[in-house]
Order: C-alpha cells, then sequence, then structure tokens
C-alpha cells in the first residue's frame, strides 16, 4: 500500500519537472520581435501605445463589471425594501 502511494508520488514529481524544465526549455528560446526595438520612433510609440491599451482595457473591464454588480444590489436591495 505505502509503495503505490510512494510510486504514484514520484511519477507525480518526476512529471511536474519534466513539464518544468520543457517550459523552461521554450522560454529559453523565445527572441523578441523587430517591432519591440525597433529604432523609428513612430513604431516604437505604437508599440508602447498598444502595450498601455492592452494592460488597462481588462480593468476597466473589471472595474465596469464590479459598478455594474453594486448597482444591480442596490437596486435590488431598494426593490426587496419596497415590497
Amino acid at each position: 500500500m505505502a509503495s503505490t502511494l510512494y510510486y504514484s508520488i514520484l511519477k507525480l514529481m518526476i512529471t511536474r519537472v519534466m513539464l518544468l524544465l520543457i517550459l523552461l526549455g521554450a522560454f529559453l528560446n523565445l527572441e523578441a520581435c523587430s517591432v519591440c526595438f525597433s529604432a523609428k520612433d513612430g513604431t516604437r510609440y505604437a508599440y508602447y501605445g498598444t502595450t498601455v491599451l492592452l494592460s488597462l482595457v481588462p480593468l476597466f473591464m473589471v472595474g465596469f463589471f464590479i459598478r455594474w454588480a453594486y448597482k444591480r444590489a442596490k437596486a435590488l436591495e431598494e426593490e426587496s425594501q419596497l415590497s
């Protein structure tokens, strides 16, 4: 009983280590595109602008969802008080 538990834990650990090594190997081979390090100002500013836009959009989406949920909860509370 204990040996099968030991082997299953060992197998899980080996699988996780192999996955980690594969991911690390994949990241070591990545290279940046030519746009990221372009010498042209227009290209560089477009890259920065896109980075800012793609960073802020999810934050605004979460903020709008929280605002909607707050207003919805407030409306439901007012509706239940009227009943």
